[in-house]
């Protein structure tokens, strides 16, 4: 099996390579593209440019093997007008439709850590979610049954300190979308023995309110294959009652019996208006944005766009007042 896993995955560099050359040959000729546009209209394909992968970025290789396979039949024909470039066997296209299916959960888990409103909560439940994808065999030949097991040890060895970290225990249970669902009764009762330790306030003097109804974002994240078994699961919450002990107790059962909200929703509007107020000061601590280089290199990436041929000489005060308003001025609805 040993054996096959690593033929398979020479194999899949070698379609790799081939993939990047084909690209380059468009990349490089203007005509060319012309022409693969032509195809496109012909086979009334989507107009979309070839993407070139970045080696040290394994999700711009998924980019590029994805829109390779969308522009396949627009590939085919190039190629047997113009040649010029080598031809992918239907083999390989089969191997780039399984390496797509595989690694496909792995890029919408890498968009949904890059949303400037994703919170840390949502690693430990994204991380279920691929194991869970990763799990399920439906019609996988050998080699894709061994690039899952692969790519599971791969990824239970740096993640195995998830279900351990009281950062991540902790808000993940107080995100009104998630709460206990990804966690045993055990890892639910540490929880509430890491919460109690947070909590400064006297329990007695608060009384428990009403839950809250979900609210909705107003910018919806956009339901994808990695998050289906979630939110399926949303409108068949069962509600069961407890008697609480402490007034913790109370209202972390009360919050836990309520159904989980939507995907979609604003959980910082639900706890700015939650009425558990022990769990809230909780959750104003630990519903923060996951460590992550995505937002310096978003910075980066807008900073080069400010700066242009016509405007080298821009003052760097003045580039950063336009950084500064760019990402804040949204905040205001652009109302000003």
């Amino acid at each position: 099996m040993v054996w096959v896993y690593g033929t398979y995955r020479k194999n899949i560099q070698d379609i790799s390579h081939k993939c990047r050359k084909i690209v380059g040959h468009f990349k490089r000729s203007e005509q060319a593209c012309r022409y693969l546009k032509k195809c496109q209209e012909t086979l009334g394909l989507p107009n979309h440019s070839l993407i070139q992968d970045v080696v040290c970025r394994w999700n711009s290789t998924y980019l590029m093997l994805s829109r390779l396979y969308e522009q396949k039949a627009a590939i085919n024909l190039y190629i047997a007008e113009r040649g010029s470039i080598e031809i992918l066997s239907v083999s390989e296209w089969a191997d780039i439709s399984n390496v797509i299916s595989v690694l496909k959960p792995f890029y919408q888990a890498t968009l949904d850590l890059s949303y400037e409103s994703t919170c840390a909560s949502v690693i430990i439940p994204l991380i279920s979610m691929i194991q869970i994808k990763l799990e399920s065999n439906d019609n996988d030949g050998a080699e894709i049954a061994m690039l899952k097991v692969n790519l599971k040890t791969s990824l239970s060895r740096p993640f195995e300190f998830i279900k351990t970290n009281t950062e991540l225990l902790i808000s993940t249970l107080l995100d009104p979308r998630f709460k206990q669902k990804y966690f045993s009764t055990a890892e639910t009762r540490r929880c509430e023995t890491l919460l109690k330790e947070q909590i400064n306030t006297n329990e007695d003097s608060l009384e428990v309110l009403p839950a809250v109804s979900p609210t909705r974002s107003s910018e919806t994240i956009h339901t994808n294959n990695l998050w289906e078994s979630h939110d399926s699961d949303i409108l068949s919450q069962g509600i069961e009652v407890k008697e609480g002990i402490s007034q913790l107790k109370k209202q972390l059962d009360s919050y836990l019996n309520e159904q989980r909200i939507p995907r979609d929703s604003n959980i910082f509007e639900y706890w700015h208006q939650s009425p558990y107020f022990l769990l809230k000061k909780i959750a104003t601590k630990y519903m923060s944005a996951p460590a992550s280089s995505v937002a310096s290199e978003q910075l980066f990436s807008a900073a080069g766009q400010l700066y242009s041929d016509r405007r080298t000489n821009l003052l760097g005060e003045n580039a950063n007042k336009l950084l500064f308003l760019h990402y804040n001025i949204k905040l205001f609805n652009f109302d000003y």
